[in-house]
């Protein structure tokens, strides 16, 4: 079978990654350049720029396009949102994907010692509870709040249609969403309540807020969002822990300004 257009058109892309020209194109930029609309990918990124007050400018299309783009193509092979431009000091700028990577290097960058820890140990609890957020709490609830709040099969996009199963015990309430059972996805978080509750964190890594709150911050917003009368399930008065730090995260601006309106689809 011969490739398709988007493979060759990418294969294209790959070969001049992170060009010279492109990086020279780009060299003039005083500002972080982030690419990407409103997701809850980018939105870690733009969120952790406004905590540390470094100037950025956006680019705003539709994913779609960007994946179908030469120019952003060069710039991230993988097609995918968010993309971020950083000034170089003395050099070529750096281009980064991947929301977790850019966020810890936002912190480490422009807030070391603050929201990106001093020390070895804190920095991998950190990251370790960044992964979590993408490898466990993701996978388990963005299927059930697509599937709520826009009424989407997952992954959406894709023709897939909604599945819901109620409670077979006559409640009516979603017990399976779009094949993720609702008891599975609460069982996720109570990981992070046990976590806050032992020595009585306020934030993930203790007493002040760094980048380790940010991608379960996201999701957190999504599940407490979708509300016992769409979920079935309390979730605040299950976590309190966690809808306690939860709280905290929306006295924050940059959270406040990006994250809280995403909630609700």
């Amino acid at each position: 079978a011969k490739p398709s257009r988007g493979i060759k058109q990418r294969s294209r892309a790959m070969a001049n990654f992170a060009s010279p020209a492109e990086l020279a194109r780009l060299r003039d930029h005083e500002k972080v350049l982030v690419y990407g609309e409103n997701t809850s990918r980018v939105t870690k990124a733009l969120w952790m720029l406004e905590e540390t007050g470094v100037p950025y400018e956006r680019v705003v299309k539709p994913t779609t396009e960007f994946r179908t783009s030469p120019d952003y193509l060069r710039l991230n092979p993988k097609g995918t949102v968010p993309t971020a431009v950083f000034p170089g000091d003395d050099g070529p700028p750096l281009v980064l994907n991947e929301s977790n990577t850019i966020t810890s290097y936002v912190a480490s960058k422009y807030s070391p010692g603050v929201l990106y820890p001093a020390s070895p140990e804190q920095v991998a609890t950190g990251w370790q509870w960044l992964e979590w957020g993408e490898s466990s709490v993701q996978p388990t609830l963005a299927p059930v709040w697509i599937g709520l709040t826009r009424g989407d099969g997952y992954p959406p996009g894709r023709g897939n249609q909604l599945q819901v199963d109620r409670d077979p015990g006559g409640s009516g309430s979603p017990a399976r969403v779009n094949g993720v059972a609702i008891a599975d996805m609460m069982c996720v978080w109570a990981a992070l309540e046990a976590h806050l509750a032992a020595g009585e964190r306020r934030f993930i890594l203790g007493d002040n807020f760094t980048f380790a709150d940010v991608t379960a911050g996201i999701h957190a917003n999504r599940l407490f969002h979708l509300g016992p009368e769409k979920l079935g399930v309390d979730a605040a008065a299950a976590l309190p822990r966690t809808h306690e730090w939860y709280g905290r995260l929306c006295d924050r601006p940059g959270f406040q300004k990006y994250v809280v309106p995403q909630g609700a689809g």
